[in-house]
């Protein structure tokens, strides 16, 4: 029996996915409130690619756990 290595890359993935989505509502809650100045909407935005990169990442490591992603 294994030590359960393989498992990793599909709980990066979960984690990963997990906290995108989480992040992605409170920031799209702050864009909505039309509170934020010009300068504050462009770090939200800034801060939206960031979570579209975590989300990359989960998805490349969701596929190594296929075992031969190609």
């Amino acid at each position: 029996m294994g030590n359960g290595w393989h498992e990793w890359p599909l709980m990066v993935f979960t984690v990963f996915g997990q906290c995108v989505v989480g992040g992605f509502i409170v920031l799209a809650l702050a864009l909505m409130t039309g509170k934020l100045s010009r300068e504050q909407e462009q770090r939200v935005v800034g801060s939206m690619f960031g979570l579209w990169v975590l989300t990359g990442i989960g998805f490349i490591a969701s596929t190594m756990h296929l075992g031969s992603p190609l």
